[in-house]
C-alpha cells in the first residue's frame, strides 16, 4: 500500500520488501537483552542481576495557602491607633514638602 498524491494504492510486495519484513519479524519474536532484565523470573533463572532502578525525585505537594491579602478586609483600627497613623502620615507629607522645598531653592541658586 503506497499513496500517490491523494490515491492510496494497493499492490502485493515485492520479494526484496518481503524478506526484510520477514528477517525484521523474526527479531522481533526473539527475546532481546532488554526482555531477560525486564522479567524477573527469566533472570534469576539465567543468573543475571538485575541493574538497580533509580526513582526520580518525587515532585513536592502544594502546601495550603492563606487568603489573598488583596481581597481581604483591612483590619479595623480604634480611635488611639488611628490618630496616631493619621499623626505619622502627616509627618511624613511635612518632611516631603520640606525636601521639595529646598530642592527648589538649591536650583534656584545654581540658575
Amino acid at each position: 500500500m503506497y499513496i500517490n498524491k491523494s490515491v492510496v494504492i494497493l499492490e502485493p510486495l515485492n520479494d526484496a520488501t518481503n524478506a526484510l519484513k520477514e528477517t525484521t519479524e523474526v527479531k522481533r519474536r526473539q527475546p532481546g537483552n532488554y526482555d531477560v532484565y525486564r522479567s524477573k523470573d527469566a533472570a534469576q533463572a539465567a543468573g543475571i542481576e538485575q541493574p538497580k532502578v533509580i526513582d526520580a525525585p518525587r515532585k513536592k505537594r502544594k502546601t495550603i495557602q492563606g487568603p489573598n491579602p488583596l481581597s481581604c478586609k483591612k483590619k479595623k483600627l480604634n480611635f488611639e491607633e488611628q490618630k496616631q497613623l493619621e499623626a505619622e502620615e502627616e509627618s511624613k507629607k511635612a518632611k516631603r514638602r520640606e525636601k521639595q522645598k529646598e530642592k527648589r531653592a538649591k536650583l534656584k541658586e545654581q540658575e
